[in-house]
């Protein structure tokens, strides 16, 4: 069994909503982490339908517990109303809850109980490099790093079935909400005007090379550079997520004349990062840094590649990046 960095140690003083898309592994993760807590699984249709016809349910069965014991509710999104009982109990029992689904935006449109601000929030990403031994690149851009199917041979039937039957249902359900969550652009300029349009990138790398028959991929194409792209973004959100909690802000840069870009912004210019699928970076990779830290001298600039060995072009760090992956878990990047 593969070890998720994600402990949810929060719960110790407070309530969590646990999200993350659906297959990244929150129930396993929860029954590792808490195998003896109270576990009302919403996916057993005899559960969830006597929590639906009477939500007071839980509250009647959970006043039996002691103050501070956890009890998960797995895929609360299915019984919205639970949110109030759960309120009631947090308030007046002390018990704590971990309350796990893929949207939070579902309960929002069904005007749930929130819980204003009694729970933490929580994110379970899909497999991060850290996570699996040997880890390989190639099997992560061609099969993805939901743990289903990184861990098959050839997972083609099991994405496409994702695809038809779980992503396409849930692209149409929140198509009705315009505030997606989207990889911003940094916007703080000195001399050169920027693109203010945010980016959007699936959660998981194999997911669009899936839906466009790109795979398998192929070093030294386009479509090989894209993926390594959207993978070392993949990485770094998981990472700022597991580690900042949201206190480090992520985004990207590029000019308004197209001229400069680059791919990740970290905090407030505290880095900047170009991701080049190239054996061996030349000067001209290096400009959209340049360029960006002509306005930001304070930002470490650094170019994730295929190179074999770590070097310095032009003031920029260049990782080989299976190299830049393990320094950024054992947080010697950020």
């Amino acid at each position: 069994m593969i070890e998720r960095i994600l402990k949810l140690d929060e719960i110790k003083e407070d309530s969590i909503f646990l999200w993350g898309s659906r297959q990244t592994g929150k129930s396993t993760l929860l029954r590792t982490l808490f195998p003896k807590a109270q576990l009302y699984d919403l996916l057993k249709s005899d559960v969830r339908g006597l929590l639906q016809m009477r939500p007071a349910t839980l509250r009647e069965e959970c006043q039996m517990l002691d103050p501070g014991e956890v009890v998960i509710i797995d895929e609360v999104q299915k019984v919205p109303a639970l949110l109030d009982e759960v309120h009631w109990l947090i308030e007046n029992c002390g018990l704590r809850f971990i309350l796990s689904g893929s949207s939070a935006r579902k309960l929002r449109r069904n005007g749930a109980n929130l819980l204003g601000g009694r729970a933490l929030r929580c994110v379970l990403f899909p497999l991060v490099s850290a996570e699996i031994p040997d880890f390989d690149l190639m099997r992560a851009l061609n099969n993805g790093m939901l743990p289903r199917h990184y861990l098959t041979a050839d997972p083609s039937r099991r994405i496409q079935s994702y695809i038809g039957d779980y992503l396409q249902q849930e692209i149409v359900e929140e198509a009705v909400v315009r505030n997606l969550d989207s990889f911003t652009a940094y916007t703080k300029t000195v001399r050169r005007k920027v693109i203010q349009s945010p980016k959007f990138y699936f959660f998981d790398v194999a997911i669009p090379c899936h839906m466009l028959h790109r795979v398998p991929l192929q070093r030294g194409t386009d479509v090989f550079g894209h993926a390594m792209e959207h993978f070392v973004i993949q990485e770094l959100r998981a990472f700022l997520s597991y580690n900042f909690k949201g206190e480090k802000s992520f985004s990207y840069w590029r000019t308004l004349d197209n001229r400069y870009e680059v791919d990740a912004v970290v905090g407030d210019v505290e880095m900047a990062i170009e991701v080049k699928s190239s054996e061996h970076v030349v000067s001209a990779d290096t400009k959209g840094l340049n360029a960006f830290g002509e306005e930001h001298p304070e930002a470490k600039l650094i170019i994730v590649s295929l190179e074999s060995k770590p070097r310095l072009l032009n003031g920029v760090e260049v990782w080989p990046v299976e190299l830049f992956l393990k320094r950024l878990w054992d947080r010697k990047i950020i």
